[in-house]
């Protein structure tokens, strides 16, 4: 079974809401998480991940009383860890890096509630470093993941490949080659097109297309 992770970058209205992707890559079900880098301001680039599925839109905003920085949605059959609904309104939760390893998985494995947000809803106390659980239920089984922020910044995410498997969570990401935004790919081409032409006059003596006989 081949799951696919995707993530791109949702542009501002400045740019009539055009998507750059980020990153694309298909993973096998071998019991191996898959880890990606994005280190991006999800206040200024809200930025959408899907996984088997399930998609999280994350945003932020400035800090606030509670430390309520880090907003996220759900769409699909994806989901966040989140308080339980016994204190009162169910909220995403995070936790932070320093306070030992944090794991995110099947119960009784791992105890922990999660629950799906149709609208941006913020995490309070999620200023700082934070690891947030991800979700995802696919054909009667879960996936499991996190996303791991500094304030307004999505650093990275992971996902577990087989299904009822746990992660732990990691400050540690592979390094990931940027996407060039489309003026570069215009200088690019322009370059391109240059050395082409440097090299066709440099064959043809005098610039002149070659015939055929």
């Amino acid at each position: 079974m081949m799951n696919a992770i995707l993530c791109r970058h949702m542009k501002s209205l400045a740019f009539a809401g055009l998507s750059a992707l980020a990153c694309l890559a298909a993973t096998s079900a071998e019991a191996a998480p898959v880890l990606r880098s994005v280190e991006t301001n999800v206040q200024t680039n809200p930025t959408e991940i899907c996984f088997a599925g399930g998609c999280f839109t994350f945003t932020a905003q400035p800090f606030t009383g509670f430390g309520e920085i880090l907003g996220v949605s759900t769409s699909a059959n994806a989901a966040v860890s989140s308080t339980p609904p016994i204190f009162g309104a169910v909220l995403p939760s995070v936790s932070f890096t320093d306070r030992g390893t944090v794991q995110y998985g099947p119960p009784p494995e791992v105890f922990g509630f999660y629950s799906a947000f149709p609208e941006t809803t913020f995490a309070r106390f999620s200023n700082g470093d934070n690891f947030l659980g991800l979700r995802v239920t696919q054909n009667g089984q879960d996936f499991y993941g996190f996303a791991y922020t500094t304030d307004q910044v999505l650093n990275g995410f992971g996902f577990e490949t087989s299904p009822e498997t746990t992660i732990t969570a990691t400050t540690v990401f592979p390094a990931t080659t940027p996407i060039p935004e489309p003026a570069t790919w215009a200088m690019m081409l322009l370059g391109f097109g240059a050395v082409g032409s440097v090299l066709r006059r440099r064959r043809t003596p005098g610039g002149s297309m070659p015939s055929y006989a």
